[in-house]
């Protein structure tokens, strides 16, 4: 019996063709092909990200403590309480706070007159002092007030605060309800969308407060105007009569006043007309609301987690005291979107700088003709003189006003997003001289003669076995093509590394679970180098020429068969996909064993989505290992447990025989 066994064994290992027949229905073989596909579905995953960072970088999320305390692993800042984050350089000291001297503001105002009314070459009647036409009036007192739209935050924009939490690092999880940025839109799921901070500057503070007011409530009294009786000429003898101001007459303040600059969009009252009464004691006061005093802002897009996210998203933009790394960009750099700016969020994301560092209000307005006495004059010469009624301009200019608010230096960086838009699995013929691959970073299809088509987007299957499954004996090797879609900002050449991670399936999705490096190629066979890079005639990093997807990748990126060796040699535009071409060995895996293969940065950050764009369905490249003879030979334990069964080894699944 010992040698038939090793007989039969030798036998099956040549021509087995391994088939699943389900509650075991020998006489319909036929049939099970068909059944195969339902057996052989790839295992779907979902989100996925985490960050690259240099030394000592932190990451700093937003919380509202009626969430309660910070989640583990996260500290609250009270540090930078009653401070506005404000983008700074990398270069810049993070943290560095600056207050705004002269808050609440105590505005002054200066103002100018110069006649509007109408003139005659000259008035004269008898000897005496009258106005000149081009008369002027000495300022009289202006009382700009203070701001009153929200006393107790007066010369403040709108806010909402929010604590700062911190975490040491940069995590792989953002927290259930902590709250981040999004330079973009929030993803499909995972984040719902903040609307409280609508249109609200984002302080940090211990509470989650609101204040301040974007329109602005100041009011403006206006006194009315004495004569100048510096600026005269002198009654002269005979000509036309006519009613003329004297030398000391006085003027109403203005029945309606405009704001002119620095307002936005402004109102002013009262409107109408004024009564008129006479003298320097009458006087106007007007309510003026100005929009004109929010400080330079961006819009990003708030979302809050639903749940522990595992995944740095697409969009996700978040505060740090260093340089993040590779994988990241600085928006708050010199010449970013970001810098000097403050964060006013709302429902769409823009990165137009709004709002102004300062402004500085004028009004103007036109007040009513003289009230003092009238004398009757007559025309002499060309001396002009005022009549009566004539009216004045008034230009009042405030003191400029900072819009800026208590700030703190914020690096603010956006995460790089990867999302793996397609992969197909090829046999690798690269080192038969036979193949049309030999040699070559090009992969044909179909595969070896007498192996099967293998579609794109598709899970490497252990049956039927002209698919070639990895065989531990012969230590297959496999060609992995991946095209990955950059989104949020450009991937710069030579700023990131990626590398391949294997796991045994079981969790059902490319997130959760225990994840192992694919080791060096050379690497002795042992349970934790059950994948290694393959070894063949190609030389690793060499930049692939044809590409094997479709629709074809934007920029063709490498062949790598060593850890580190994909790397990203070619800038990558937003919306660009890129495509790389892994050498991957079966070096002591499980027989008759399904396996997630995941692509991750070079620093172990997964990818920010997984996807199948044939399918529209988020999955990590599968593939299952060719069984052994036990499993071809018993009922029971091939090919795959269930991972949605509670028996381990889920013993029903099927037979394997030889056909």
């Amino acid at each position: 019996m010992s040698r038939l066994h090793t007989d039969v064994s030798a036998w099956l290992r040549q021509r087995a063709i391994v088939r699943v027949l389900l509650h075991e229905q020998f006489g319909q073989t036929l049939q099970m092909i068909g059944a195969i596909s339902l057996l052989v579905i790839a295992n779907f995953s979902w989100y996925s990200p985490t960050h690259a960072s240099a030394a000592g970088t932190n990451m700093y999320l937003f919380w509202d403590p009626a969430n309660g305390a910070a989640p583990s692993g996260w500290t609250v800042i009270t540090t930078y309480d009653g401070f506005f984050p404000y983008g700074a350089a990398v270069t810049d000291t993070f943290g560095a706070t600056t207050t705004v001297p002269g808050r609440p503001y105590t505005p002054t105002a200066s103002a100018t007159t110069t006649g509007l009314g109408t003139t005659l070459a000259s008035f004269v009647s008898a000897v005496g002092a009258i106005s000149s036409n081009t008369h002027v009036h000495p300022t009289v007192p202006i009382v700009y007030g203070p701001d009153t739209g929200d006393p107790a935050n007066p010369d403040l924009a709108a806010f909402r605060s929010y604590q700062l939490i911190k975490y040491s690092g940069i995590p792989t999880i953002v927290p259930q309800n902590a709250v981040a940025m999004f330079a973009g839109t929030l993803p499909s799921s995972g984040f719902t969308r903040v609307t409280a901070n609508d249109q609200r500057l984002i302080r940090v503070n211990s509470t989650t407060t609101t204040g301040g007011s974007d329109t602005e409530s100041n009011t403006v009294k206006i006194s009315g105007l004495d004569a100048d009786s510096t600026n005269t000429v002198n009654n002269q003898t005979n000509g036309q009569t006519g009613p003329v101001a004297p030398a000391n007459h006085t003027h109403a303040s203005p029945s309606s006043l405009t704001c002119t600059a620095g307002c936005g969009t402004p109102t002013c009252t009262p409107p109408g007309t004024l009564a008129t009464l006479g003298g320097s004691t009458q006087s106007n006061t007007f309510t003026c609301i100005t929009t004109g005093d929010i400080p330079p802002y961006v819009v990003p897009v708030l979302g809050q987690a639903t749940a522990n996210v595992p995944t740095i998203s697409v969009n996700l933009t978040a505060i740090f005291d260093g340089d993040p790394g590779s994988g990241w960009t600085v928006l708050s750099n010199v010449g970013g979107s970001f810098y000097h700016q403050f964060l006013r969020p709302d429902a769409s994301y823009s990165a137009v700088s709004q709002g102004s560092v300062s402004r500085n209000l004028g009004y103007s307005a036109t007040y009513g003709s003289a009230l003092g006495t009238a004398i009757n004059g007559k025309v002499n010469g060309t001396n002009g003189a005022s009549q009566y009624d004539h009216l004045h301009s008034l230009t009042m200019t405030i003191n400029t006003l900072s819009n800026m608010v208590p700030s703190f230096n914020a690096v603010i960086g956006q995460k790089v997003s990867f999302t793996m838009n397609a992969y197909r699995w090829f046999v690798d013929a690269s080192g038969n001289s036979g193949s049309p691959d030999f040699n070559t970073t090009n992969v044909s299809d179909p595969w070896p003669v007498g192996a099967l088509n293998l579609a794109q987007d598709t899970q490497l299957p252990a049956i039927p076995t002209q698919y070639l499954p990895p065989d531990v004996i012969v230590k297959t090797s496999l060609r992995l093509r991946a095209q990955i879609l950059v989104s949020g900002q450009a991937l710069v050449a030579n700023s990131t590394t990626f590398k391949l991670q294997y796991q045994v399936t079981g969790s059902d999705d490319c997130l959760t679970g225990t994840w192992t490096d694919v080791a060096p190629n050379g690497t002795l066979a042992g349970p934790t180098s059950q994948w290694t890079y393959g070894s063949n005639t190609l030389a690793d990093s060499t930049r692939l020429t044809t590409s094997a997807l479709t629709p074809a990748s934007s920029v063709l990126q490498y062949f790598s068969r060593s850890i580190g060796g994909a790397i990203t040699g070619q800038t990558v535009g937003t919306g660009q996909s890129m495509e790389y071409d892994w050498l991957v060995q079966n070096n002591n895996a499980n027989t008759g064993t399904e396996y997630h293969i995941r692509i991750v940065e070079g620093n172990g950050t997964p990818l920010s989505l997984y996807q199948n764009t044939t399918t529209s369905k988020a999955e990590c490249p599968d593939v299952i290992t060719k069984p052994g003879v036990d499993q071809e030979l018993r009922h029971g334990d091939f090919f795959l447990p269930d991972p949605n069964s509670n028996v381990s080894n889920d013993p029903d699944q099927g037979y394997a025989w030889v056909d």
